[in-house]
């Protein structure tokens, strides 16, 4: 019992150290898009080494997490279409992998064409949800991706305020 203990003190500071400040307006390095950071000590934001991942923040007890990632510009121009969608469902969801799409949409999203998928899977019992919203600008993708143990992540109070935070910002004039 005082092992359990000690290491989930251990792991709390670990995470603890990794997390910076919450409550506040974060802004992506190209100044395309803000978020407010949750005001909600039990999320914190976490350094990440993710290919395209801009942002990361997770509950300190490892249930949820959701983050922000931009790619790199595409070579020729692109659209969010369903040719588009369906290369990325095969790249995202291939059949050799548990992970499974639910549900996906064409929607609105802060008024930009958008595509909101729902996915699961199960890792050592758990059944994760996931949920991801896609969107092109200047022929870049962008997207925000969350999971949650046990629940609709895009659900989750915390991470609907930060999907409803984002703010898309005025193009630099060059």
């Amino acid at each position: 019992m005082l092992h359990r203990f000690k290491r989930q003190l251990l792991i709390a500071g670990l995470l603890g150290t990794c997390f910076t400040s919450i409550g506040v307006e974060w802004t992506s390095e190209d100044g395309i898009v803000s978020f407010q950071l949750p005001d909600d000590a039990s999320w914190g934001q976490v350094k990440l080494k993710t290919p395209g991942a801009k942002l990361m923040l997770m509950e300190t007890n490892g249930a949820a997490l959701v983050f922000f990632a931009a790619f790199e510009k595409e070579r020729r121009h692109v659209n969010l279409n369903q040719e588009y969608i369906e290369i990325w469902k095969a790249v995202t969801y291939p059949k050799s992998k548990a992970k499974k799409l639910v549900s996906g949409e064409f929607f609105s999203f802060k008024g930009k064409r958008a595509y909101k998928a729902r996915d699961e899977d199960t890792k050592d019992g758990v059944k994760v949800r996931g949920g991801t919203i896609l969107w092109m600008d200047d022929d870049r993708l962008f997207a925000i991706v969350a999971s949650k143990n046990e629940a609709d992540p895009l659900e989750d109070e915390v991470i609907k305020a930060f999907v409803a935070s984002t703010k898309f910002l005025p193009k630099a004039k060059k």
